[in-house]
């Protein structure tokens, strides 16, 4: 289990975070400021409780975690 929880996290959190700082210039030179990141209701913790959803809860906790990056780096930029 801890093994697939620090991958999903590597992969949907690390993973954008450096993504997004690779981006940083081109965004900054460009004339569009906008940076998706698709990420899932299993992320919100008001849908997972609504739902009852008890599966995939390295995968949820990513999801959470990256939402919360995004919102970070959107305040800050």
């Amino acid at each position: 289990m801890a093994y697939l929880l620090l991958l999903q996290y590597k992969t949907n959190v690390i993973g954008v975070i450096h993504t997004i700082n690779a981006f940083l210039p081109l965004l900054r030179a460009g004339e569009t400021k906008k940076c998706i990141v698709t990420s899932s209701e299993m992320g919100s913790l008001k849908y997972i409780l609504k739902n009852d959803v008890s599966f995939a809860p390295g995968y949820s906790m990513s999801k959470a975690a990256v939402n919360v990056a995004v919102s970070k780096f959107a305040v800050k930029l």
